[in-house]
């Protein structure tokens, strides 16, 4: 019993048996870090799946013939406005051509065709931040 005590001392942090010395405060400390764990393997897992989340949205922005084509791919639960991408885009001086969407498993994909008076002034890559940040604060609302 000795021995198995002594295992169990050491599989545990040394802050929580610090100043304890009898075998019921290990197996009660290692109880409570039993919980303790539980809760951060929890946590971790909450976490791990908004990432996986955020992995799944894009946004990809590229010149085409006259214009650009924006596509915005996103989960079907996400509840993204289109109307505010299609705004951002007004306001950036673009005009849309066209807008396609499509369902595909749990994702919806926008494909936006635009076309824009100057576009050699237009910073694509600030458009497409502009779009991402857009589609992660969307995403806590």
């Amino acid at each position: 019993m000795a021995i198995l005590n002594a295992s169990l001392r050491s599989l545990l942090p040394m802050e929580m048996i610090k100043g304890k010395r009898s075998v019921s405060d290990h197996t009660n400390e290692a109880m409570n870090y039993i919980t303790y764990l539980k809760n951060k393997i929890q946590e971790l897992s909450v976490r791990r799946n908004e990432l996986k989340n955020l992995s799944n949205l894009s946004v990809v922005v590229q010149p085409c013939c006259d214009g650009v084509q924006i596509l915005v791919t996103t989960n079907v639960n996400e509840g993204l406005l289109l109307s505010e991408v299609l705004e951002i885009l007004l306001r950036e001086g673009l005009d849309v051509v066209h807008c396609f969407s499509s369902r595909e498993n749990e994702r919806l994909i926008y494909s936006i065709q635009s076309k824009g008076n100057d576009l050699g002034c237009l910073d694509l890559s600030g458009l497409q931040q502009k779009l991402n940040d857009l589609i992660l604060s969307s995403r806590y609302i």
